[in-house]
């Protein structure tokens, strides 16, 4: 995971619950997925073909990012090229369904316009509200436009952020140990119980 998002591996063991930087690195990825999805679904795949896709474009995503893990600017999700991605992720279709090996394939550079918008937008959320936003807008809606239309940076940026501006999410409550408050250790009070 820590080579897919470009997070230190150091930050994968803090609380992904209230850690800012993992649930941006968590949106991201998620986020991603859910537009390759619908890339996939608009290409007429569907139920367990469209998940073997998605999860052979995941793998894809891990294998390349593992094998370039130790290179001076390792791979990311951010920077890998996705051409390659769904080529690989898309082969399973090529004898079966050449069509919508293709229809997918050709949507890389879509997907990589999606990819570098997502971030940016991820990456300037100031919460944890924020970052649910973005994941919520494009799931809801940016995931569907960047699949059925060409698109590009600066319109689908806008497109992002007014529907971002537009989004409501159920309140987020992080609980944390009181600071200072030491643990119960059993029941006490009362003055007696007896006969």
């Amino acid at each position: 995971m820590a080579a897919i998002t470009g997070v230190a591996l150091a930050d994968l063991e803090k609380d992904p619950v209230s850690d800012l930087a993992l649930q941006k690195a968590a949106s991201f990825v998620t986020s991603v997925l859910n537009v390759l999805r619908e890339i996939v679904q608009n290409a007429g795949i569907t139920g367990t073909a469209q998940d073997a896709v998605v999860n052979s474009a995941l793998t894809a995503l891990v294998t390349t990012a593992r094998n370039d893990s130790t290179a001076q600017t390792p791979v990311t999700l951010a920077t890998v090229n996705l051409g390659t991605v769904l080529t690989t992720a898309t082969a399973s279709l090529t004898g079966t369904n050449a069509n919508a090996a293709t229809a997918i394939q050709n949507k890389a550079n879509d997907l990589a316009t999606a990819r570098g918008v997502i971030k940016a937008q991820v990456d300037s959320a100031q919460d944890l509200e924020g970052v649910a936003k973005v994941a919520k807008a494009v799931n809801d809606s940016i995931a569907a436009q960047v699949a059925t239309s060409s698109v590009n940076a600066n319109t689908l940026t806008t497109s992002l952020q007014n529907v971002v501006a537009q989004t409501q999410v159920a309140a987020i409550v992080v609980i944390t140990d009181p600071a200072g408050v030491p643990a119960a250790t059993g029941a006490t009070g009362g003055t007696g119980g007896g006969s």
